[in-house]
């Protein structure tokens, strides 16, 4: 920790505030640099004015506005940029001194009047009101809740609006252990099979590392484990090896099952295309956002001919692999498009695939060159093999 002399001065060029108050306050947060220059430049004035606006606003645009300067001023995001400028101006004492993310977390108190105000707006017929009223609740302490707010939170949770219903759960239980206690049993509601659209929300409120362990919902986490969204699937997983209930090996076992299985069933799909073309179009129009598998079962179906395999290879960006001499080297989430790169150049080199009548140009890639790069050449470590041009 920097010494206190240091700590006053940059507490005296970042809060404007006079040396005396600029001591009082460090004293008074035992000395926490970001603690104290949060108290220092804490925004309670600006929120006063926000929240007389809020008492009185009725046209929606104008309530909207306000609830989502509430929402930065109870986020603390004007003092995120505080920190951005203190560690462009000082990155040497920024890293010395890095902050935790929580300085200042609930340090604005709501008060009873504004507390009325937001039970009020959660009754609102406009979703878009009520979805912003949550997420500023989503930033005060469950303590202050009315119970007329609980209430209607718990509406929220079990309604038939997933929309809504999400919102809730994710701006007021998600690391946020108290407000899951609350609402626990609105939450367990969410796990029911007929509630699908609501099961990564629900399952995401207990995978935080800041939630409890509820045996009775374990059940409930057991079913999600056999979900049709990989996401659910994996933070069930995740949760049940917290809870005990199955071991990190169980865990492994059973996700590379269900991989070896999405796997194959991404090739039945693909081996079912039956002409070159078909197979070259499917990979033309493949959306790179979904799981590349689908590319690898591309390059190994018989009918893939040496255009479509080029098509592939310069769509996956081999540019920027040139960066790298070894899969190790690479991103986990970008080794399998590595791996696809490899393979391609080794089936081309190896003759592999037939020529055909289908053609493709990689520098006139529905008029986009492919093969040019930004990368500098001491950025690059590997050539792309000239065959592959």
């Amino acid at each position: 920790m920097e010494d206190k002399q240091l700590l006053l001065e940059k507490l005296l060029k970042y809060s404007g505030c006079d040396l005396k108050t600029c001591e009082e306050q460090l004293a008074k947060r035992n000395g926490n640099f970001w603690e104290a220059l949060y108290g220092l430049t804490m925004p309670v004035e600006e929120k006063d004015i926000f929240t007389k606006k809020l008492y009185v606003a009725e046209d929606t645009t104008e309530l909207l506005a306000i609830l989502r300067s509430l929402k930065e001023i109870y986020g603390g995001w004007g003092f995120s940029d505080l920190k951005s400028k203190v560690y462009d101006d000082d990155e040497a004492f920024f890293m010395s001194c890095k902050p935790t993310g929580e300085e200042g977390m609930y340090e604005i108190v709501p008060q009873p009047e504004e507390i009325e105000k937001y039970g009020a707006l959660l009754k609102s017929a406009e979703q878009e009101v009520v979805i912003e009223t949550l997420q500023v609740l989503g930033m005060i302490e469950v303590k202050h809740f009315s119970s007329d707010i609980i209430s209607e939170i718990k509406k929220l949770l079990t309604g038939k609006n997933a929309h809504l219903a999400n919102e809730a759960m994710r701006s007021n239980t998600t690391d946020q252990p108290e407000k899951i206690a609350v609402f626990l049993d609105e939450l367990q509601h969410n796990f029911k099979p007929n509630r699908s659209q609501n099961h990564f929300m629900v399952i995401r409120a207990f995978w935080s590392k800041n939630a409890p362990i509820y045996p009775e919902i374990t059940d409930d986490i057991q079913r999600l484990t056999r979900s049709g969204n990989s996401q659910v699937r994996d933070m069930a997983n995740d949760v049940l090896v917290r809870y005990g209930q199955i071991s990190p090996e169980e865990k492994a076992a059973a996700e590379l099952r269900r991989r070896n299985a999405e796997v194959a069933g991404i090739h039945l799909k693909v081996e079912k295309i039956k002409t070159a073309k078909a197979l070259y179009t499917f990979a033309d129009k493949f959306n790179w956002d979904e799981d590349v598998e689908y590319m690898f079962a591309v390059i190994r179906h018989e009918l893939c001919e040496t255009a479509t395999a080029k098509l592939v290879y310069w769509r996956s960006e081999p540019n920027y692999y040139r960066k790298f001499t070894d899969e190790n080297q690479v991103e986990e989430y970008h080794r399998d498009t590595y791996r696809l790169q490899r393979e391609i150049e080794h089936g081309i080199s190896a003759g592999k695939y037939t020529v055909g009548k289908l053609k493709y140009d990689p520098k006139d890639d529905h008029a986009l060159d492919r093969t040019e790069s930004n990368m500098s050449e001491s950025e690059i470590k590997k050539a792309i093999p000239e065959f592959m041009y």
